[in-house]
């Protein structure tokens, strides 16, 4: 393998705007870097938890785009 699956593959991000463990910032310019479709949540660092219908929501769209749904 000479490069990572997501270098040509669609990505998407979710940002959790009341992350204490990964600062906003970092986590913007992570799904900068990934050129990933990102989506900014009022959440805490596990936004599956404290937002899971939000996080649901952002995965069913990415599953849409791509027929899956």
């Amino acid at each position: 393998m000479s490069k990572p699956a997501w270098a040509d593959r669609p990505c998407w991000y979710v940002v959790s705007s009341e992350d204490r463990a990964i600062s906003v910032a970092l986590q913007r310019d992570l799904a900068k870097r990934l050129d990933a479709r990102t989506s900014e949540l009022e959440a805490s660092h596990m936004s599956r938890l404290s937002v899971p219908q939000a996080v649901a929501d952002v995965i069913a769209d990415a599953a849409a785009q791509f027929g899956a749904g």
